[in-house]
């Protein structure tokens, strides 16, 4: 009787053992959803974290620097002041086709007023000597004899071969600039000079430019005209600043 009660038993606990487990299944995977679902639920609700968008702008082209434009050189002003020199010949007429170069200062009467024009045309004046034009360091021109007379700034003279024509000063313009033999000259001066040569070729048939050291050197004094050798305007001077030369 035992031995069929336990037969029995056993028969209903393999029928029981494998529904209780597929229960215990069951409400396993009930109870999953409900606690699952709610937080997918949730994190869906839940709104998505603000993204910051940085804008992408364009990076600017560096701008250029403004190049000042070049001023266009100043005009040298020529500047003629008349300061009349009482050594000369007054002439009527003449025919002048030369000018010539010299350099004179005051370095051998007061070296701490050398360059001073007053200084110079006093000198002139006391020496007896003059020429038509007389340019200051500063590019100032003084006018202290009319072109169409003959001023005293040649002295004892010949023109170079094949020209060998003498007494210059009867048919040349003299201009006189204010330096020493060491000294140089000023771009005052070499551009007040320019503007001056012009000015006269405009006046007269220049045909020669020549410096006081090519009609009144070695060969004048050679040829019994004078006694000194004259050396303006010397080696300093630019000749390729005249123009017309």
């Amino acid at each position: 009787m035992f031995s069929f009660h336990r037969k029995k038993s056993a028969r209903i606990a393999l029928i029981l053992v494998p529904l209780f487990m597929s229960l215990l299944l069951l409400f396993g995977m009930m109870a999953s959803n409900l606690f699952t679902a709610p937080r997918e639920q949730a994190q869906a609700a839940a709104p998505a974290p603000n993204k910051i968008v940085v804008a992408q702008t364009a990076t600017p082209a560096p701008m250029k620097a403004a190049v000042p434009k070049a001023e266009p050189p100043a005009v040298h002003q020529l500047s003629i002041v008349s300061t009349p020199n009482r050594n000369y010949r007054a002439a009527k007429s003449r025919h002048i086709d030369t000018i010539v170069i010299h350099y004179s200062s005051a370095i051998n009467v007061d070296p701490a007023r050398w360059d001073d024009p007053a200084l110079v045309r006093d000198i002139f004046n006391r020496n007896h000597v003059s020429a038509h034009y007389l340019i200051a360091r500063d590019g100032t021109v003084y006018k202290l004899v009319d072109e169409q007379n003959v001023a005293w700034q040649a002295g004892g003279s010949i023109m170079p071969a094949p020209d060998n024509r003498k007494n210059v000063n009867s048919f040349s313009i003299g201009i006189e600039i204010i330096a020493t033999q060491k000294s140089g000259f000023t771009d005052a001066e070499y551009a007040s000079l320019a503007q001056l040569v012009n000015g006269i070729r405009s006046r007269s048939p220049i045909r020669h430019i020549v410096g006081h050291d090519e009609i009144g050197g070695r060969r004048a004094v050679n040829l019994g005209l004078r006694h000194d050798v004259k050396p303006d305007p010397g080696s300093l001077f630019d000749w390729s600043r005249v123009p017309g030369r």
